[in-house]
């Protein structure tokens, strides 16, 4: 199976961003080739990914912020893999996901993840039933592009080409409203809406937001953050229990021992610091 794992990174904050997930995956999935999409100009560190595809994408006609985006989306199409895990740079690996791997061989052309923030406006009171129909793609959950998996057979289809165009033609208008936080992932569902593709939307554990209360089941494979503690150590804490647990950011994890709630309090934004000498004191 011609599989591997696509990461985007263009300047040296985000190659070195890369450098702890790089290490998670190759500590869970070392069989795995790890490829990167970067610009012409980004030095990257002998050894550190297996292959480098080096973009001249001209990108001088769009805003700085929305680049970015735009250069992500055209870089998924350039995957060298029949079965791609896209993930983003300010992620971690906290467990194998080679069952993604097996959904898209076996079952599903796309399989990503939904943002915390799920439903939106759908089935909202205030929009008449008639009006409905304009808004029936948010029947989808908000998508969170940090983790996207795919089989090449959509690249060739043109379903990112669609994703590339609809961001382009919506950011005028984007400007025009003032919408300073356009970004490509506010067209995700959309896209998924009027897409004919074989997708999975898939849960939590495989694409946690660190930032964000989630109820857990399981190892978390993937985490999506820039916790203050740092992802490694917020991990460790995530998967410090892997039955089902509530996840309280930075502060604690809520699960059940023999009936009984129980409480594991790690820390806080404000103390982490304590936490972690005492910690050292317990060691």
């Amino acid at each position: 199976m011609n599989a591997g794992v696509l990461l985007v990174a263009t300047g040296e904050k985000y190659v070195n961003e890369a450098k702890p997930l790089v290490k998670s995956i190759r500590r869970f999935m070392p069989d795995i080739p790890i490829h990167v999409v970067t610009d012409l100009q980004t030095d990257i560190p002998e050894g550190l990914f297996d292959s480098i595809d080096r973009a001249d994408i001209d990108l001088s006609d769009l805003d700085s912020k929305h680049r970015g985006f735009m250069f992500r989306d055209i870089a998924l199409t350039r995957t060298p893999f029949d079965y791609t895990v896209h993930v983003d740079t300010d992620t971690l690996l906290g467990a194998p996901v080679y069952d993604v791997f097996h959904g898209l061989k076996q079952r599903f052309e796309l399989m990503v993840a939904a943002a915390p923030a799920k439903v939106g406006k759908f089935g909202d009171d205030s929009i008449p039933f008639e009006e409905q129909e304009d808004s029936s793609f948010m029947v989808i959950p908000r998508i969170n592009c940090g983790f996207i998996s795919y089989r090449k057979s959509i690249v060739e289809s043109g379903f990112f080409d669609k994703w590339v165009k609809m961001y382009r033609d919506g950011i005028p208008a984007a400007i025009r409203r003032g919408r300073t936080k356009f970004s490509d992932q506010s067209l995700f569902r959309r896209l998924l809406w009027e897409s004919d593709i074989n997708f999975q939307i898939m849960p939590p554990e495989y694409n946690l937001r660190t930032g964000a209360p989630q109820y857990l089941d399981g190892p978390v494979r993937i985490a999506h953050g820039r916790p203050p503690m740092g992802r490694e150590n917020c991990m460790n804490f995530i998967n410090s229990f892997t039955g089902r647990r509530l996840y309280v950011p930075y502060l604690e994890l809520v699960h059940q021992v023999e009936g009984e709630k129980a409480r594991k309090n790690q820390w806080h934004r404000s103390s982490y610091k304590d936490w972690e000498q005492s910690q050292l004191e317990a060691a």
